[in-house]
């Protein structure tokens, strides 16, 4: 009796699977795990924002406001956000995803503190007051006067 060699594992491709088969799949790494919950709240604010911009400024007779209409539209874009990012243009998800593992490689530091190398130029010091709410920080922006 012949046994065929075992294949090695391929990785599993999480971008066409639901959030909840990825979550239960003991064989999915946490890494691609986080890049899928990451590229799921990364469609939602999509959703979110292109649902806003296909809203009329100004309701006329002209627009179609029927059921069937407002089904469709919410379709075409629950679809279009998912593409999106599924495809990684927006940029949304992998900013989150690299702050994630930023904070994850930080967990040692104690809470409330900054790392040096984390710092920048707009970071107040001890010796620099932070501006009061309703001003504006000339330096952050770079308008020193």
């Amino acid at each position: 009796m012949q046994v065929p060699p075992l294949q090695p594992q391929r990785s599993i491709k999480t971008a066409d699977m639901p959030l909840e088969q990825i979550s239960a799949n003991p064989n999915i790494p946490k890494a691609q795990k986080l890049e899928a919950a990451c590229r799921a709240f990364e469609a939602i604010l999509l959703r979110q924002i292109l649902g806003a911009a296909q809203k009329p400024v100004i309701s006329s007779s002209f627009s179609n406001e029927s059921a069937t209409a407002s089904i469709y539209r919410d379709l075409a874009t629950e679809q279009m956000a998912d593409g999106i990012a599924r495809s990684g243009q927006f940029g949304v998800a992998r900013s989150f995803l690299e702050q994630l593992k930023e904070k994850k490689g930080s967990s040692s530091a104690p809470s409330g503190t900054t790392p040096a190398s984390k710092m920048t130029a707009a970071t107040p010091t001890a010796t620099e007051p932070k501006p009061s709410h309703g001003a504006v920080d000339l330096k952050a922006h770079g308008n020193e006067r």
